[in-house]
């Protein structure tokens, strides 16, 4: 088997590659036919595997074409089986989800000489995506005529699926939001169909997996559970990691709107009048005093007064206080309990009493300044007035609840640096420096009986452990348990203060070689940039044209050009295009100027304005001359390999809208630290997103084409030269004419090389 050396010339051998990670790797190329392991693969690899045996942490940016599932997932498998302990992934996208789930993982098991009975994989989606039993009986009981239909295909879908989900159903949103899993309204253990459940019958699947696979999303929920949403798991992977900070943060934004306000007074056993007159005053005088269209908004600094407030919380306490009465009532009629606990009016009187509580708390809590670290917000929508209040950042949260309560934890995506370091994503994980000092603490084993965490994987219970046990006399794979292990750490490590040090340095470890970590707690992290293995300057040219205006000096000129220069490179690439937008509006705009050309030169068009974007992808992928016009969800996680997508258009750069409350109080917190916010989250958070969208045309090793960036900023701006050396090495050409020949090259160099 010989290892392909990668082109990017830099060094490798960083860190010591086990024996048996060499031999997996080695294997398949019995299973894939064609495969030739990188250098950056393995390395990659190593570093993962490195990180699961010294219980680290790891930030690792690897390149499009590194093969980072794999990568990690064949050092992922063999840490869960030499220690016995479930494992997890966790994506931004379903579609790498499905990646792992049906395609990498099968080739890694047989890499290891494993089965998918010896180690099972589940993808745990969130509850709403689970049919409820209960409430489709209910609904079925009031389906409308015009719906009888459509109820029907889902009573023969449940009967042919025993685990109904939302994403394989034949049925409307509409329909689904009504027969959805809904944990308000959710009985347990005391429902008539708890035995037959999709979702706990899924949950059962889920504790019998030695994998779980799961989105950021669903991830920020089990952060925020403390741990107990999902069965325990020692380890994690997180890909895509890139955006997994701002989606934990925006997960733990809380909303109170029309439809909660409705929710609180018109749900419940308990019905008081008084609540409901309550909450459509407060309703009213929310639109009164803040005049907002749908889908404008306003930073509520000061505590919000309002008249009607006194008022509305006098009933919640009031509704309160009658749900509690009735569930002393309650009380006297069981017996036990377990018949108290798990009686429907019980249960339902104690969601109606969470809400409550929630209301109760959401509004002290508004009607207060703004604290450290908190921001609240009014936005307008069709219904009224919906007000929003949570964190302005999450890092400290994601470091204890996720990083730290791991025994190892992996984070990787294709783009996470934004210049020459890690930064802006160590910031958003709770992983940057501490500016007030740190005292340490030692890490203990639990061999002392301590609570502490330990170094090494924490013992399972055995109830907890897949499938009740995995302790197998039959070895899994020869070399696991010593060939999988190296004392060699070659990897980069910083301290809390930014100080590099050596491998395996004193400090790491008190007099009695345990480990030690700051308090303050920022643990050691280790951080490798492995750079993608293609070709760029032969298989893509960067498109910067020279001849279009700055957007903010005159937007429709700009757009008029854009437009041009769209309708140019569609000419020349016959279709096969991206043309991704920052803004609904400017998708607009530009597509309408286009609309004649594209009519008359018959593009199959697809426009995210209307459709969503899975059916908008399906459709892209019938016709190779399709154009695809595109939001926020096309610039990452889509992939489109081969000749079908030939160019990617971005029209700007992809700054945060300045006016999102979350972004402006980030500003703000900058500032008051003496930073400088368009360099510290401004740039760095546009670096990302621009590296993504630019990404999706190189594939694999034989795609080509163009990426095109019509903002002119990135020419004249001088933050342009650190947006453009984060960016892939493509050939870059400045005019039409640079363009057209440097296009025709790439062809002719592809035809070459197929001959």
């Amino acid at each position: 088997m010989t290892v392909i050396p990668d082109k990017s010339g830099s060094d490798s051998g960083r860190t010591a590659i086990p024996s048996a990670l060499k031999q997996a790797f080695s294997s398949l190329s019995e299973h894939i036919s064609g495969f030739q392991l990188r250098d950056k693969q393995l390395e990659f690899a190593g570093a993962c595997n490195d990180t699961l045996t010294h219980s680290s942490t790891l930030l690792i940016e690897a390149g499009t074409g590194i093969g980072k599932t794999l990568g990690y997932l064949i050092p992922l498998i063999a840490y869960a089986r030499r220690n016995q302990v479930r494992v997890a992934i966790s994506t931004e996208t379903r579609n790498l989800q499905h990646q792992i789930l049906q395609k990498d993982l099968p080739l890694a098991l047989k890499a290891l000489g494993l089965t998918s009975e010896e180690f099972r994989a589940e993808v745990c989606m969130g509850a709403s995506n689970y049919l409820c039993i209960r409430r489709m009986h209910r609904l079925g009981k009031e389906i409308p005529p015009d719906r009888a239909e459509e109820f029907e295909k889902l009573l023969t879908f449940h009967s042919e699926n025993s685990i109904a989900m939302r994403t394989e159903a034949p049925v409307s949103p509409q329909l689904w939001s009504r027969v959805g899993r809904d944990p308000e309204d959710c009985l347990g253990r005391k429902c008539m169909y708890y035995d037959h459940s999709p979702y706990f019958l899924a949950r059962e699947r889920w504790r019998q997996a030695h994998l779980l696979i799961m989105n950021h999303s669903l991830l920020a929920a089990h952060m925020e559970s403390k741990g107990q949403l999902l069965p325990e798991f020692h380890a994690i992977v997180v890909d895509e990691a890139h955006g997994v900070a701002e989606t934990i943060n925006r997960s733990r934004v809380m909303r109170m709107g029309p439809a909660e306000l409705d929710l609180l007074a018109r749900s419940g056993l308990i019905q008081n009048p008084e609540l409901l007159q309550a909450v459509d005053a407060i309703k009213k005088e929310l639109q009164h005093v803040f005049r907002l269209e749908p889908g404008y908004r306003v930073r509520i600094r000061k505590g919000l007064k309002l008249s009607l407030l006194s008022g509305f919380m006098e009933a919640c306490r009031h509704t309160l206080s009658m749900v509690d009465e009735r569930m002393e009532q309650e009380e006297d009629l069981f017996s036990g309990d377990e018949d108290k606990m798990q009686s429907e009016n019980m249960l339902e009187l104690q969601f109606q009493k969470n809400r409550l509580n929630d209301a109760i708390q959401f509004f002290d809590s508004i009607s207060l300044d703004e604290g450290e670290n908190h921001v609240r917000w009014a936005e307008g929508n069709k219904a009224g007035i919906d007000l929003f209040a949570g964190p302005v950042q999450s890092g400290p949260f994601i470091r204890e609840r996720l990083i730290q309560s791991m025994d190892a934890t992996i984070l990787c995506s294709a783009t996470l640096k934004t210049g020459p370091d890690f930064n802006f994503i160590r910031q958003g994980l709770g992983l940057e420096p501490e500016r007030n000092g740190a005292r340490t603490e030692s890490r203990k084993s639990h061999d002392d009986g301590s609570n502490e965490k330990s170094v090494g994987p924490r013992a399972s219970n055995a109830s907890d452990v897949p499938g009740g046990n995995l302790n197998e006399e039959a070895p899994y794979y020869p070399e696991l348990e010593d060939a999988f292990s190296t004392d060699f750490d070659g990897l980069a490590r910083s301290d809390v203060n930014g100080n590099h040090e050596a491998p395996g340095h004193p400090s790491d470890q008190d007099a009695s070689g345990t480990k030690q970590e700051s308090a303050a707690t920022v643990p050691a992290v280790q951080e490798l940039s492995l750079p993608s293995p293609f070709d760029y300057p032969n298989q893509a040219i960067l498109y910067l044209p020279a001849s279009i205006p700055d957007p903010a000096q005159n937007e429709q000129i700009y757009n008029e050009r854009c437009a041009a220069e769209i309708q140019h490179m569609l000419g020349l690439t016959g279709g096969g295009c991206f043309v991704l937008f920052t803004s609904r509006k400017s998708l607009k705009q530009i597509h309408d100027l286009l609309r004649n050309y594209l009519e008359e030169s018959d593009f199959p068009v697809i426009s995210q304005l209307d459709m969503d974007a899975g059916r908008a992808i399906r459709e892209f992928r019938k016709d190779p001359s399709s154009v695809l016009f595109g939001l926020a969800s096309f610039w990452q996680g889509v992939d489109v390999s081969g000749d079908d997508l030939r160019s990617v258009i971005l029209c700007r750069i992809p700054f945060q809208v300045p006016d999102d409350p979350l972004v402006e109080a980030r500003i703000e917190s900058e500032k008051q630290q003496g930073r400088t916010p368009f360099m510290t989250i401004q740039l760095p958070h546009a670096i990302l997103r621009l590296k993504q969208g630019a990404g999706r045309l190189i594939r694999g090793e034989r795609d080509r084409g163009i990426i095109a960036i019509l903002d002119p900023r990135i020419r004249t701006r001088r933050y342009g030269k650190t947006i453009l050396d984060s960016l892939p090495p493509a050939r870059p050409v400045s005019s039409r004419r640079e363009l057209e020949s440097a296009y025709a090259e790439l062809w002719e160099s592809a035809g070459t090389a197929d001959t």
